[in-house]
């Protein structure tokens, strides 16, 4: 699927005032100094961006492995239990070679075969990256992903989901996922480009509701240029026809639900690289998994934004202040 011109001049804009900016950031210590006093004890913020991706860990139940010929070629989300949301490229016209395998149980989870295939009817939605697989089995116990009827905007922080192989056949998780440029029906990520087909869900982490569908790698300068996600918002009312349509209730019991907010904060880490948000925390005997913070970016709960001496690996050491992340309390 091409990329739009007039979008890519905006993602290489953005990008780069971005990619100044949080240099800037790294390179703040060099102006304050070096940590004196109290502040030399302040906690140390390891730091890995964009984060690669870690296994998930039950946190995205209703996300799915579209499956041709027992390969995963595209990661999915369902909106209802018959109804799964993906990537328009990661599909054939009738869809009859797919399979949707549920992400919980992992290999030896049934498969349902796919139906149909519906894609948006016109312009300009009809130009996105975006298509619903109807499946001939619903997946039960798992309670589907709404659709925000609002989109994302500059700024804003999402949750993705692929399969990437961090695990085979496990979803990769990257949490806290800054929005660094949109247009009219898309977003651009700054995250690693997903590896395996894309379709996975970029997912809001305050309502744990789909804003987009991972649709292809942006174009980059001689590396990584994050991921291009196409916004569903466009395409509310067509994806609320198909569910309305498909005539599979939830089960009653359900109890497997998506995640809202952050999937690791606290949990572990032995570097970065371990966090879904790419941000371990050395706070005295304790190292965790964090994230970034700002003033219009809160906290989880009991937790605080502190300035952190920065180390971007192990074997650097703290460089002086110079990072904001969430702090347990």
């Amino acid at each position: 699927m091409p990329a739009r011109p007039l979008f890519v001049v905006l993602v290489a804009v953005l990008r780069s005032a971005v990619v100044a900016t949080f240099a800037a950031s790294l390179a703040c210590s060099g102006e304050l100094g070096a940590p004196t006093g109290a502040f030399a004890q302040a906690p140390i913020a390891e730091v890995a961006a964009p984060v690669a991706g870690v296994a998930d860990r039950g946190s995205d139940p209703a996300v799915v492995a579209v499956e041709r010929a027992g390969a995963v070629v595209c990661a999915g989300a369902l909106v209802a239990p018959d109804v799964v949301l993906t990537a328009r490229h990661c599909v054939t016209a009738s869809g009859v070679d797919l399979f949707v395998r549920a992400a919980q149980g992992g290999a030896a989870a049934p498969r349902s075969a796919v139906r149909a295939v519906a894609t948006p009817p016109s312009e300009p939605s009809g130009a996105l990256d975006i298509a619903l697989l109807l499946l001939d089995t619903p997946i039960d116990g798992v309670v589907p992903l709404a659709v925000r009827p609002t989109g994302v905007a500059l700024g804003d922080h999402v949750r993705t989901v692929t399969f990437d192989g961090v695990t085979p056949g496990v979803p990769s998780v990257r949490d806290h996922v800054p929005v660094v440029a949109e247009s009219a029906t898309e977003a651009l990520l700054d995250e690693v480009p997903c590896a395996v087909g894309c379709g996975g869900p970029a997912i809001d982490e305050a309502t744990a509701a789909v804003v987009g569908v991972l649709s292809r790698p942006a174009p980059g300068d001689g590396g990584p240029g994050g991921d291009i996600a196409a916004r569903t918002d466009v395409v509310l009312s067509f994806v609320a026809g198909v569910v309305a349509e498909s005539g599979a209730a939830v089960a009653s019991g359900s109890s497997l639900r998506t995640t809202k907010g952050p999937v690791d904060f606290g949990a572990t880490c032995g570097g970065a690289a371990d966090c879904a948000a790419g941000v371990c925390v050395l706070d005295g005997p304790k190292r965790y998994c964090s994230r970034s913070c700002g003033a219009a970016d809160r906290c989880p709960a009991r937790s605080r934004c502190t300035l952190c001496r920065l180390q971007t690996s192990p074997a650097t050491g703290p460089t002086g202040p110079g990072f904001d992340a969430c702090v347990e309390s």
